[in-house]
């Protein structure tokens, strides 16, 4: 982790997603809201701020950590990081698992991310 702060301007929502902890999206030279990719797409403060995530795949990112559920003491063998988003997270399901453990910074479990919530999730956009 470099723990410094580095602006990065461009135009491709896709690639500041995959760059950027937080956002900033301007209009007409004023920020119309900041935040973290996944706040900024599932949450878009203005019509603009939509028509401009509108095509923004929801699992590109959501992360595990926000879908997960609290563990019921049965916490499977697979994990994800709480911080992966849930396209990386979902090819770990292709190999027969209904559940990963989602695990916070340390490697503990926190919680176990289901199957049929990825799938709701990415069935919706």
């Amino acid at each position: 982790m470099l723990r410094k702060t580095i602006v990065f301007i461009t135009h491709d929502f896709d690639e500041a997603i995959r760059l950027a902890d937080r956002i900033a999206i301007m209009k007409d030279g004023e920020i119309v809201q900041a935040g973290t990719p996944e706040d900024i797409v599932l949450n878009p403060a203005t019509e603009y701020v939509e028509e401009f995530t509108r095509a923004v795949p929801r699992a590109k990112v959501v992360r595990a950590g926000s879908v997960m559920t609290q563990d019921d003491g049965d916490a499977p063998e697979a994990a994800v990081s709480a911080r992966a988003t849930i396209a990386e997270a979902a090819p770990l399901f292709l190999q027969g698992a209904d559940r990963l453990r989602v695990t916070g910074e340390s490697g503990e479990t926190i919680g176990v991310l289901r199957r049929d919530d990825v799938i709701e999730l990415m069935m919706r956009g």
